[in-house]
């Protein structure tokens, strides 16, 4: 197969990476279902009111192998691998990819804080922001410096978790981590409340993740898989250049290193009952690998299916919603807070995970029948267009 790297918009290669973008987008509501759905700790403690059910047990099994951490590392990969088809078509304008690098960075900046402190504390845009500005002059590194800075900075998280473990007894991480009922009641309450009442609760906690979560975890996780997605498509490897046999190979490896992690990581944690304390080593360090090991075998099996089905409709359809991604995932937002929140339906702490698990079927829905009917009429989604008029200055064409 050939690459990517130089054909036009319209290629079955870019098709193939916006089929992924689009799974990744679908893919990430799993688990962010959970967090519009759910106070904030029962994202990582899920028995934190009462015991699971069987069917909840499982539904929440299988978010927890096949998408926490997976489907956020693929979108990430995939937006390095973005900045890097930017980058050439920005030198083969004329221009410094640096430069419109940083550019593009300020404007998906503008509309994630904006997202962040108007609408869902758990925005990825604002991270993706900083990271992408920060890692701009990546795309000047050889492809060696990439793979090896990026596997550093995902390494970053395993480490601080591990010299945390070290460091501080079980029973002092036990009372840090411990669920604080009074802070439940807050949550819900302002949740639940009217739109000022969200408004402030939203505002004090986005600040902690911008000022505490983006330095100390978010930005390593998000820039180190940035990179190792300009490497790997640098490499041939997320172009589809291999052989089949080596993304059969790398799909059979890193699918049993990643199951075994994740399964390590949740008997652990179930034995005993998802205590606080099992989160540093259970999410920190081996939920993570697992993870890490999951998002390159998702990659693997996608290009194999992408070679062997090329016009498949699933893989057009997911390609429509990926060059929608960012209209799409904020749209997520707005049904989501829609649907939990106090200015809306006022779901949020009433549904079980079968329950959240019919939302996010039905947002996924939502998510197509949106592309199919706007992509009809137009080139750009509407926050595409928004992003590109913030970062060069000037309209694009929008209308087909």
């Amino acid at each position: 197969m050939t690459s990517i790297g130089n054909e036009t918009p319209g290629s079955d290669r870019l098709v193939f990476i916006d089929s992924l973008r689009g799974l990744a987008i679908l893919g990430i509501l799993v688990m962010n279902i959970q967090a519009f759905g759910r106070v904030e700790d029962a994202y990582s403690l899920p028995n934190i009111h009462e015991p699971l059910s069987t069917l909840d047990r499982l539904l929440h099994g299988i978010g927890y192998f096949l998408a926490e951490q997976v489907f956020v590392g693929l979108l990430s990969c995939l937006f390095g691998i973005g900045i890097w088809l930017a980058a050439q078509r920005a030198q083969m304008a004329g221009h410094d990819p640096v430069v419109q690098q940083r550019r593009r960075s300020i404007g998906l900046l503008l509309i994630g804080l904006i997202h962040a402190y108007l609408i869902w504390t758990g925005d990825i845009l604002v991270p993706y922001a900083l990271a992408a500005w920060i890692l701009a002059p990546s795309v000047h590194w050889s492809r060696r410096r990439q793979w090896q800075i990026g596997l550093a900075f995902l390494a970053v998280i395993p480490a601080l978790s591990l010299l945390e473990i070290v460091l501080i007894p079980a029973d002092v991480r036990s009372a840090v981590y411990a669920a604080d009922p009074n802070a439940f009641t807050l949550e819900i309450d302002a949740l639940r409340g009217a739109w000022w009442q969200n408004q402030s609760w939203r505002f004090s906690r986005t600040l902690e993740m911008h000022l505490v979560g983006i330095p100390f975890g978010t930005f390593w996780f998000v820039g180190g898989w940035m990179l190792l997605g300009m490497a790997l498509f640098r490499l041939g490897f997320a172009a589809g250049q291999w052989p089949r046999a080596a993304y059969w190979r790398c799909l059979l490896l890193s699918v049993l290193a990643g199951l075994a992690f994740k399964a390590t990581s949740y008997s652990y944690q179930s034995f005993h009952q998802f205590d606080p304390e099992t989160l540093v080593l259970g999410r920190g360090v081996l939920s993570y690998l697992g993870a890490a090991c999951l998002t390159l075998s998702t990659i693997c099996l996608a290009i194999l299916c992408w070679q062997r089905w090329p016009t498949f409709l699933l893989g057009r359809g997911l390609a429509a919603i990926g060059r929608l991604a960012l209209s799409n995932y904020l749209l997520q937002s707005l049904i989501a807070t829609s649907l939990f929140y106090g200015f809306g339906l006022g779901w949020f702490e009433r549904l079980s995970f079968g329950q959240l698990f019919l939302v996010t079927i039905g947002i996924w829905l939502v998510n197509a029948a949106f592309t199919a009917l706007w992509l009809r009429y137009f080139r750009l989604g509407p926050m595409e267009w928004l992003w590109r008029w913030l970062s060069r200055r000037q309209a694009p064409a929008i209308r087909r």
